[in-house]
This record gives structure tokens, sequence and C-alpha cells, in this order.
């Protein structure tokens, strides 16, 4: 019998307009009185009076040609209001989305009609009435509604142990990596957001790995456009123990000059072994124009070590050497992991070789 009502209801929603018009009753629950609304209607100006007639002659018509618009009756004053300052098709489009919400309502309505039915059926049935024997139940019962093996794990509490693992690490002295953000004021707009969404990409790559680097990101002016735009791809940055630290001074006044490496793909030298001791400072640049020696001039300035990835003994490579930010931090973990180039190279974009 259960079976028989669910396939007469599907029957009767088959038809979107047929549901609509069917429940266009009670749907006024869910809008303002339309008494109401004639009543706002006579209290505006002519020109404003034919206005809405115009726009509910336009619904009648494209409701007779088959396009998704609403019922008239369902319209509020604030639909009218916001069609007064419509273009045409600024008005079709929101034609649709007040027709897909309606339908919306029409259908959680029959859905919750048929819900109510098979509720009162099954009482009648005495189907919540039976009880099992005493000796027929069991202390744990699997299947929906029942106690379950395996817990549900949220996606908060993933990012949290992940936070806290990788806190843990920072603690027991994990290798720092270091990305210097003090070169905002050299890129545009688009380049900083290019470098605010790779370093938010680089921050999760790190967080993600089973040995991840104590971040760094130095250099970090509160003022400049990047910081705006990094505060927008990591919003709990300031207001969560995030495994990252901000600082506003620069790399070699933070950590021993002594210890840094500027990774720049201008540096002649190249990067032979990886080193536990030694702190990788990894620019973050975005340069989609001429790209200007910016880190390795900051290098030979400060009087800091830096070296270059050595890509083109392990790939045939392109013109353009340059990996992104969060390519670097990839590279970088596998290298530390692995401790083998060729691994770690396997992190670069594709269409930097031949």
């Amino acid at each position: 019998m259960l079976r028989t009502m669910l396939l007469s209801t599907r029957i009767q929603v088959s038809s979107k307009w047929n549901v609509i018009h069917a429940v266009s009753s009670q749907l006024r629950f869910y809008y303002k009185n339309p008494y109401e609304v004639q009543q706002w209607i006579s209290t505006l100006d002519e020109a404003q009076q034919q206005r809405i007639r115009f726009f509910q002659n336009e619904v009648e018509l494209k409701r007779d040609q088959g396009e998704s618009v609403p019922t008239i009756e369902q319209l509020t004053i604030e639909n009218y209001q916001h069609l007064m300052n419509s273009s045409h098709n600024q008005r079709i489009k929101y034609y649709n989305y007040l027709n897909k919400r309606e339908t919306s309502i029409a259908v959680t309505f029959k859905k919750d009609n048929i819900r109510k039915k098979l509720h009162e059926e099954k009482i009648s049935m005495g189907v919540f009435d039976e009880k099992k024997p005493e000796g027929d139940q069991k202390h744990i019962e699997y299947g929906l509604g029942k106690i379950s093996l395996i817990p549900k794990i949220y996606d908060r509490a993933i990012d949290r142990w992940r936070n806290m693992r990788t806190l843990w690490r920072e603690h027991l002295g994990a290798p720092k990596l270091i990305y210097d953000c003090s070169y905002s004021h050299y890129m545009t707009r688009r380049e900083n957001q290019e470098a605010a969404n790779q370093l938010a990409l680089a921050f999760g790559n790190n967080r993600r790995h089973l040995q991840p680097y104590a971040l760094n990101f130095c250099g970090m002016d509160k003022q400049s456009m990047l910081w705006s735009l990094l505060l927008k791809k990591i919003p709990t940055i300031t207001t969560k123990p995030l495994p990252l630290r901000i600082h506003e001074a620069d790399a070699s006044e933070v950590f021993p000059k002594e210890k840094l490496v500027i990774l720049t793909p201008n540096s002649p030298n190249l990067l032979r072994e990886y080193n536990n001791d030694d702190y990788y400072v990894i620019s973050g640049i975005v340069d989609r124009g001429d790209q200007k020696p910016l880190s390795i001039a900051k290098a030979k300035e400060l009087n800091i070590r830096h070296a270059r990835l050595p890509l083109e003994q392990y790939r045939r490579c392109r013109m353009n050497k340059a990996l992104t930010l969060d390519q670097m931090m990839s590279i970088m973990l596998e290298l530390k992991r692995t401790r083998d180039w060729n691994k770690a190279f396997d992190f670069a974009a594709g269409r930097k070789f031949y």
C-alpha cells in the first residue's frame, strides 16, 4: 500500500506547472498577503501602476509561451520593487530565479504532505506499536539511524588535527622554510592575487604533508595589497593558532644570516645537496612581465648565500625556469623526505619541460 501511494504521488508531481497550481493556495503561507500587494499598488502613481501592469502582462505572455516565469499571485512587494529598476535581460533572469524558488517550495510542500501521509499510514498499520521480544534485542544495531562502527569525522576536526600535528612537528624542531613577502609593491594587483593564491596553496601543501616544515612568512607588510588578499584566502590567519609564523621584519632580521639561503633562478650557484640546518628562503614574487632579478640583488646587498635548483641537470627545460610558490613548497617537501632531485622535480609543471 505504501508503494502504491509513492507511485501515485510521483505521477502527480511529474509536471512542475501542475504542482505549482495545485498548491498555490497553500503557498501563500510562504509569501506576503496578496491583498497587501494590491493595496500597495493602489498607493502608487499612475506611471508606476502602468509599469506594474506591464510586468504582469509580460509574465502572463511568457507563461503562455512555456517560459520559466513565476505566477502573478506569488509576486511580492519586494519583487515588484526589484523589477522597477531592472532591464529586460535582468527581468528574464529574475523571473527564472523566482520560478525556481516557487517550484522548490511547491515540491517541498508536496514532500511534506507525502511524509505526513506515510507517517499516518504507518500509525494506522501499527508499525510503531510493534515491540521486539527482549530476547531478540541486541546491544549494538547497525543501519540508518543506529549505532555505527565508524563515527563521522568532520572537516573542522581534520583541520584541527593537521594544525596540531604541524605545530607539534615545529615544536620538535622541524626544518624552517621561509617565504619572503616583501615584494608586494613591485607587483600589480593581478600578480599580488596570484601570489596570495600560491601562498595559500603552499600553506595547505605543507600542512597536509607527513613531514612538514616550520613555515614562516617574513617581510609581510600589514598595509600591503598582498596581506589583504591573503586574508581573504586564509581568513583564520589572525584568529586561530595556525602552523604559520608571520613576521613584519625581514628574514635577515629574524633568523641568523649565516643560515639563510635564498633560492632564486638567477643565481649562478647550484644547490647540489639539501641541508637540514639551512633555512631556505623562497622569494614571494609573481612576475608575469619582464623578470627582474630582485631576489639575487637583495641577496648580494645583504650578503646572504644564494643558489638555484639544478633543474636543467635533471630536466630539459624551456626558456623560463621560474616555478610557482606552491610548486617550490612541494619540491622542497619531497626533497627533504627523499633527498632525490628526480622525485622532487616531478612536482614541477610539465609545460616547462620538453
